[in-house]
């Protein structure tokens, strides 16, 4: 806003400064008309001054004129009449002059009590607006610096809560991450022990299948009677087999025992023997 106001004051001296120079300029233009009226109203002077001397020459000179033709003396008067007439002339040229000299003073304080005068009126009261535009801008600054003063001891009350505020959020996050990470882990737990179960779970179809396959395998051979009384003549006579085997197994361990305690038996009675031919000696 500063700027701006700076910027309207730079044009308006600008165009104060344009219009001065074309009022300076019109009244030296009207100056130099003034002097070049002077000049000739001076060679003019001149001119009366020297007719003057030739007058008074020709004064002093009469009686040499009486003397002359009269044709001469007709001449000197026709003189006398024109230098009566730039007289008269001249002066007339200075009243002009101090009229027109008049005039110009009056038309000078004409524009300067007008033009001059409601310029400086504007002026004034551009100024005046100009002077109450920056009070109010610096009243506004004065209540921006208050402002900002306030907010500033507002700042410094609240910086170490929002220091703490601070770590409190950075504590969060961190625990946020430790929570993410162990989340993770667990996550990657679950999704192992899930595919060991998957494992698991195929290996117990597999089982199931092949379990499923021996189921059919016996009931295809349940259904088929024939297959079925041989299986059951091959597994008889195996069973014949092992049962006899078996027999023969009880009996030899029959006879190992027999023989065992035979022996043990003999030994005893060899004992008791002795101990009996022992004790009768005695």
């Amino acid at each position: 806003m500063n700027d701006q106001i700076e910027e309207n004051l730079q044009t308006r001296f600008q165009q104060e400064k344009l219009i001065f120079n074309e009022e300076r300029i019109k009244i030296e233009n009207e100056l130099n008309q003034y002097n070049e009226l002077l000049n000739e109203n001076f060679q003019i002077k001149s001119k009366s001054e020297n007719d003057k001397n030739e007058t008074i020459n020709l004064s002093e000179d009469s009686e040499i004129l009486k003397q002359q033709p009269e044709k001469e003396q007709m001449n000197q008067t026709k003189n006398d009449i024109d230098t009566d007439q730039l007289i008269n002339q001249i002066n007339k040229l200075n009243e002009q002059n101090k009229e027109l000299i008049d005039q110009l003073e009056i038309l000078k304080e004409q524009l300067a009590q007008s033009n001059n005068q409601d310029q400086i009126n504007q002026l004034n009261n551009e100024n005046n607006q100009l002077k109450e535009q920056l009070e109010s801008l610096k009243q506004k600054d004065r209540d921006k610096e208050e402002l900002l003063n306030q907010i500033e001891k507002l700042l410094n009350l609240d910086n170490k809560e929002i220091l703490d505020q601070q770590d409190s959020l950075y504590n969060n996050d961190q625990n946020e991450q430790y929570e993410k990470a162990e989340y993770e882990n667990q996550i990657k737990q679950l999704k192992e022990e899930l595919e060991s179960l998957k494992d698991k779970r195929t290996e117990e179809i597999n089982q199931l299948n092949e379990e499923n396959n021996k189921l059919k395998h016996q009931l295809e051979s349940l259904n088929n009677p024939l297959q079925n009384n041989s299986q059951y003549e091959n597994d008889i006579d195996q069973l014949k087999e092992e049962l006899e085997s078996l027999k023969k197994l009880h009996e030899k361990e029959k006879q190992d025992i027999h023989q065992k305690f035979s022996s043990q038996i003999n030994q005893l009675n060899d004992e008791n023997n002795r101990l009996r031919e022992n004790y009768g000696k005695k």
